[in-house]
């Protein structure tokens, strides 16, 4: 695909590969749609029987199943899943797909959230304020064992900072060439390339002769180093030396040519600007900033895990380190707003954060999770529950009545091999893309004034709701990839047109129930499941044809004693009661209607489902955020947060563009 050709096909803009489905208030209490406690299933009053399926694949179709070679680059090729040598896909891959679209229309709540993990607030990336209300420290410990920093302040004093003097703590340390070119242009472009001595790395002690005078540098000040050595009678001029720490963390951005001298005046060299900037220069730490700065060093690893550097560029320093505090290590600190405590560390000036509000936190009571057997939504009662945490000698899970065979294949049109662009992985920090607004009636573009992310809080943002991705009229495309270790390729993907059945057994479902399970597999006419590898490029568009409905009498089966299991039990029972299909789902959209107040297409998470799920012609490209080429989703974030402040309606704004409703159906724009 040439460059631009996205852009060229839509001038107007791109829809994003995924969007979500909202969920509605609670359902009306004496609806089988509420929260209730777990079915009693030894009545036998429900439905019991089979629904035999067939699946046909609308576009490619790949499940990945086992690796059949790998490069010395760690590029990996699979094969479809088999099972016995034929194409299979696995009850689980079905269970999934089931069920999470059994839960949106059904309103239940987030059965697959992980608790433990969503309870734990998100990291996200710092923005370039944040360098300004940071201070170099160097972390130690006291004679009681008790972790202390020791804020590295360098000539700033008090009165520079109830003036607003623009000085920068820490000295600058010119050390990459690469990307320095002096001149006579000013001060800053005169300065020289510093040697560093071989024994010198980051977090060593050193001696440094500073510039006389702070040197001017967009808007703030900072001292240079001139010289730097191990011992002061290593510099030109010993009685000029400054006691200090190396701080390098690498050369790891584009462009970057200085390091950092983190060092202290003493009190008595500052007392003309009314001693150190907050009071006293030494601070305890708490454990929970202990406990934080260790959770952001291992997140730094997690997301960095699998990354190679780009050309000749470096990981930051910390990436690779144990993710532990230490003694001697030099940190940023932030201190509170009274400036009287240290509430963060952070191993760069610029780095990643941790927001104080969770996933957890944004999610209503009535979608959270269950806690007792007493208060199951539609999907935990039917395809079961298990408690995280059990307590005391309560009842803590709840068996399925749902079990869904695989898929095997009946019909192949036909396989093919490719490679396949590398896919993203969720990104719930875009807040564009990932919150809305806490009230239904707030319009979505209210996103666009979120500054504080997360941290808006429950009674102004909650997350957008169910992801799932967008149903593609067109067929997928793509440029030919080179495999690499963040792509895979595959030898044989399914193609369009083939056919898989499966089977899905029910016991003692209501028929409410039932009707919910019919919809979900069959969906409405022009609705389609998506399934499989590589969702966002348009493949695993399949659909879900009823073969047979078979429903079984349970209670005659059990108390006949003359029961002759061999007799009733023939192939999904030719004995059994066949029933309209139509029927069962129209009692599921009834109840839904009395559950909702609204007329069933009219109910939010019904019509959200639709728009996602339904093909539509003009709903083209889609493809991540780009910039029009497809493959610079970073700058479209970054132009995203560039927003022109000429009009007053626009100054409190942070974000350009947020991810219209899916109901909105309409793209996003290029931001070039």
């Amino acid at each position: 695909m040439k460059k631009n050709s996205w852009k060229s096909l839509a001038p107007k803009g791109f829809y994003n590969p995924y969007n979500f489905v909202r969920w509605s208030p609670p359902a009306k209490q004496e609806t089988e749609l509420a929260r209730g406690p777990a079915p009693r299933l030894l009545e036998l009053n429900g439905y019991t029987g089979v629904i035999v399926c067939r699946l046909k694949t609308l576009s490619p179709l790949f499940i990945k199943g086992n690796i059949v070679s790998k490069t010395n680059q760690n590029h990996e090729t699979y094969e479809f899943f088999k099972s016995h040598g034929r194409h299979v896909i696995p009850g689980s891959s079905l269970r999934g797909m089931i069920r999470s679209v059994f839960e949106a229309v059904t309103n239940s709540t987030y059965t697959v959230l992980n608790e433990a993990k969503e309870n734990e607030p998100l990291f996200y990336r710092g923005d370039s304020t944040m360098g300004a209300r940071v201070v170099p420290a160097r972390v130690f410990r006291n004679g009681d064992g008790q972790w202390m920093v020791k804020l590295m302040t360098g000539y700033v004093g008090k009165k520079d900072i109830r003036l607003g003097n623009r000085l920068s703590y820490a000295a600058w340390v010119l050390r990459y060439s690469k990307h320095w070119t002096p001149s006579n242009e000013s001060p800053y472009h005169q300065r020289s390339i510093v040697k560093i001595p071989k024994g010198v790395s980051h977090g060593s002690k050193v001696y440094a002769i500073l510039s006389e005078q702070p040197i001017r540098r967009k808007g703030f000040f900072f001292w240079n180093v001139l010289e730097l050595a191990e011992a002061p009678n290593q510099l030109s001029d010993p009685s000029k030396a400054v006691e200090g720490y190396y701080y390098c963390s690498g050369l790891n951005i584009n462009r970057k040519h200085d390091e950092r001298f983190f060092f202290c005046a003493d009190e008595s060299m500052l007392k003309s600007k009314g001693g150190y900037p907050f009071g006293k220069n030494v601070f305890p730490l708490s454990e929970d900033v202990r406990q934080s700065y260790e959770r952001l060093l291992q997140n730094y690893k997690e997301v960095n895990n699998g990354k190679e550097s780009k050309g000749n560029l470096q990981k930051s320093r910390h990436i690779d380190e144990d993710p532990r505090l230490r003694e001697g290590d030099l940190v940023y600190a932030d201190l509170d707003e009274q400036q009287t405590a240290v509430r963060a560390l952070y191993p760069v000036m610029i780095s990643r954060r941790q927001y104080q509000t969770s996933v957890l936190d944004l999610l209503p009571e009535h979608v959270r999770p269950p806690q007792s057997l007493q208060d199951l939504c539609p999907a935990t009662r039917l395809f079961g529950w298990v408690k995280n945490r059990k307590e005391g000698n309560e009842d803590v899970a709840l068996k399925s009545r749902v079990y869904i065979s695989d898929a095997v294949i009946q019909t192949l049109r036909g396989t093919f091999s490719t490679t396949f662009p590398v896919l993203g992985t969720p990104k719930p920090t875009a807040i564009p893309m990932y919150l809305r607004p806490a009230s239904p009636e707030a319009p979505i573009e209210k996103v666009r004034d979120f500054k504080r992310g997360y941290d808006e809080g429950p009674k102004k943002a909650t997350i957008r709701g169910r992801k799932m991705y967008l149903a593609h009229h067109d067929k997928p495309k793509w440029k030919e990839q080179e495999g690499t270790h963040l792509n895979i390729s595959a030898v044989d993907v399914v193609e369009a047109g083939s056919e898989f059945v499966f089977e899905i057994r029910f016991r003692d479902l209501t028929a409410v129930e039932l009707g919910a399970l019919l919809w979900t597999l069959q969906l409405e006419q022009r609705m389609v499941h998506r399934l499989g590898y590589a969702k966002p490029l348009g493949y695993g568009h399949v659909k879900i044809e009823i073969d047979r409905l078979c429903i079984e009498d349970l209670k005659a089966k059990y108390m006949n004693w003359s029961f002759d299991s061999n007799e009733q039990s023939t192939a999904h029972g030719e004995t059994d009661r066949r029933t309209d299909v139509a029927r069962f789902i129209e009692r599921f959209k009834q109840e839904m209607e009395r559950a909702f107040d609204k007329p069933f297409d009219n109910i939010v998470q019904v019509a959200d489902l639709k728009a996602i799920l339904t093909p539509k012609p003009k709903r083209s490209p889609i493809h991540y955020p780009s910039n029009g080429s497809g493959e610079d989703g970073y700058k479209w974030f970054s132009n995203n947060k560039k927003v022109p402040k000429d009009r007053k309606s626009e100054r409190d704004r942070t974000y350009r563009e947020v991810l219209p409703l899916a109901t909105e159906d309409r793209p996003l724009p290029y931001n070039d």
